[in-house]
């Protein structure tokens, strides 16, 4: 069975935070202070997933589209996301949603193909804020936890994250393409309907 790289680096990479942090100092407050780090960084996860959704609600129809440009198709490429990014656990099912599902029968729906879009962009966006927060965390938190706890917490906690940003970059252009292609051939489709019955 292959091992996933990813999710091996983050258990292990807070795992031992948490053991080195431990065994050095086995105190109520070390405890105490590491619960602290990952709240910090990590819980305002959920306050960005709960309020971006009620931001992007009204754009549900696939009216939102983010650009990726020249500098994030060359990242895509310098990091070989292709050959990877399969590997990587999806979240959509959060939103009852999975970016992941796509059938034939759901390459031909341009209206499945919408939402696949506006999941990809709303991902990038969550994925990314998280990203910018685990930064900021580290001026709110205990200056003497910067390098034993808030640093590395915050480097895994962003690595996680940047990876799932990259991964839409990868995606949303080629989903973008295939339903410029399938309005095209409905249109098409559309006029040789009416040509027939005229």
């Amino acid at each position: 069975m292959r091992m996933n790289i990813f999710l091996t680096t983050l258990i292990v990479g807070f795992s031992l935070i948490i053991g080195v942090n431990m065994a050095l100092s086995f105190t109520l407050n070390t405890a105490l202070n590491l619960f602290l780090c990952f709240a910090v960084v990590m819980l305002p996860a959920a306050v960005f997933l709960f309020f971006g959704r009620l931001i992007f609600k009204s754009q549900i129809d696939g009216n939102i589209n983010f650009k990726v440009g020249k500098f994030k198709k060359w990242l895509c490429k310098l990091t070989r996301v292709k050959k990877w990014k399969d590997h990587i656990p999806v979240g959509g099912r959060v939103a009852g949603f999975r970016l992941k599902s796509l059938d034939k029968n759901a390459t031909k729906n341009v209206t499945y193909l919408n939402r696949f879009i506006f999941e990809s962009c709303f991902a990038e966006w969550l994925h990314f804020i998280i990203f910018v927060w685990c930064f900021v965390s580290l001026f709110i938190l205990p200056q003497e936890l910067f390098l034993t706890m808030s640093l590395p917490i915050a480097l895994l906690f962003a690595y996680q994250n940047i990876v799932s940003v990259i991964i839409q970059w990868e995606t949303r252009p080629r989903i973008a393409r295939l339903k410029e292609s399938v309005e095209k051939y409905s249109n098409f489709e559309e006029l040789q309907q009416n040509e027939l019955t005229n």
